[in-house]
């Protein structure tokens, strides 16, 4: 009769186990997942800047049978509006330098590039906090103490440049530009201008 009792009692807890494994197994199955990560969202570049740039340039003269050029510091103020479109973002700027290049002529007086400015179009593409790009436009450029006095002409520019936002409000970055300026104010003169600059600007 004991043996019975017991065979009896093993018999009723295994049929218990087995009745309660399907549950178990439900609610494993019901266990929420975990929720997927979000990607830190792109900064907004739309709206207008300003700010300040400072870096060198080197300007090459160059005529028939000769040429001079020379490197110092160049630096001014920018201002512009950018367009955000999602992962490219768009814009338009001016930008105003000055600058103390002296190119040391084989006769006559060391003609200096007194300022430069720029109107210019921008296409960049978002990488992160950061946006790379590419820029183009108008340029013109000021030469002091040449044979003809005080001169300028109207040229070209083209260049490429990163900039990262550091906060909401503040961007920094580089820029590395062309100009180019065909027989400068009727003279047989070409005028040849690199400049490297870094740029900090504030968005609003």
């Amino acid at each position: 009769m004991g043996q019975f009792t017991l065979l009896r009692a093993t018999a009723v807890a295994i049929s218990a186990a087995f009745s309660a494994a399907p549950a178990t197994a439900d609610s494993i199955k019901e266990m929420p997942a975990d929720p997927p990560v979000a990607s830190p969202a792109l900064p907004d570049w739309t709206g207008p800047y300003f700010g300040v740039e400072f870096g060198g340039a080197n300007v090459e003269l160059s005529a028939p049978g000769t040429s001079a050029d020379d490197t110092d510091l160049i630096g001014g103020l920018i201002v512009g509006y950018e367009h955000d479109f999602g992962q490219w973002v768009g814009g338009v700027g001016l930008d105003h330098d000055w600058s103390n290049v002296s190119i040391s002529a084989p006769q006559g007086p060391d003609p200096k590039l007194n300022r430069l400015w720029r109107l210019r179009l921008q296409g960049g593409y978002k990488i992160g906090n950061g946006l790379a790009y590419g820029t183009g436009g108008y340029a013109n450029a000021e030469f002091t103490n040449t044979a003809q006095g005080s001169i300028d002409d109207d040229g070209y520019f083209l260049g490429a440049g990163y900039k990262h936002r550091i906060s909401e409000r503040f961007s920094l970055g580089s820029e590395v530009l062309y100009h180019g300026f065909d027989d400068f104010a009727g003279t047989a003169t070409d005028a040849d201008i690199w400049s490297v600059q870094i740029r900090a600007a504030y968005r609003y």
